[in-house]
């Protein structure tokens, strides 16, 4: 019986956990083409219908295995691991989230924090208060379509904001009744509307 005390790299050779759990089957580099067994992603849980899931890393993803008690080389073995660091692509760039790397110093790539990043869809949070930059932000990020929470406390006017910027059509629908109120107005196209009865719409 073979053991491994620490972490091993391994590559994704296959995602198609029949569970839909997450789990993949790696490459062990120099140890085993495939794994026989699947191994569980290190996911943040706390108990049963409580935690986060993702997509599983895509074939040829790097990912950091852990193996129960060492032992990898059993077909019951039990195996856990982390995909949270990006490796290099094939042209030896860095293949992580583009919002930091977008950045335009080091010190301001620090204050990002990419909850999700796909092809198309990417979800951040910006945390810098010296700056009163401190956002939440889901974007779509071919059409610069967003929605946007803006908590910065300071005099920039923009304390505690919420942006929906649509780059094609922004739809409203309620099965119910649609309530729009503000304690300072309500605008549209900067009109100020007081009544909808009375023509203002």
């Amino acid at each position: 019986m073979q053991y491994i005390p620490g972490f091993a790299p391994g590559i994704v050779r296959d995602n198609a956990d029949p569970e839909g759990t997450g789990r993949v089957r790696v490459e062990l580099p120099g140890l085993m083409v495939i794994t026989p067994y699947w191994v569980m992603p290190l996911w943040p849980a706390q108990a049963v219908g409580k935690g986060s899931q993702y997509p599983p890393p895509d074939i040829g993803h790097p990912v950091a295995c852990i193996f129960e008690y060492g032992q990898y080389s059993t077909p019951d073995s039990k195996a856990f691991y982390m995909a949270g660091y990006y490796g290099v692509d094939a042209a030896g760039a860095s293949a992580g989230p583009t919002i930091p790397a977008a950045a335009p110093t080091a010190e301001k790539a620090r204050k990002y924090t990419v909850l999700w990043e796909s092809e198309k869809l990417v979800a951040y949070i910006v945390d810098d208060p010296e700056n009163e930059d401190e956002r939440l932000v889901l974007k779509a990020k071919t059409s610069g379509s967003k929605i946007e929470i803006n908590a910065a406390d300071g005099a920039s006017g923009k304390a505690e904001t919420i942006t929906i910027e649509a780059r094609t059509l922004l739809s409203l629908y309620a099965r119910g009744r649609l309530d729009i109120k503000s304690d300072a107005g309500v605008y549209i196209q900067d009109r100020h509307v007081s009544d909808v009865s009375s023509g203002d719409i």
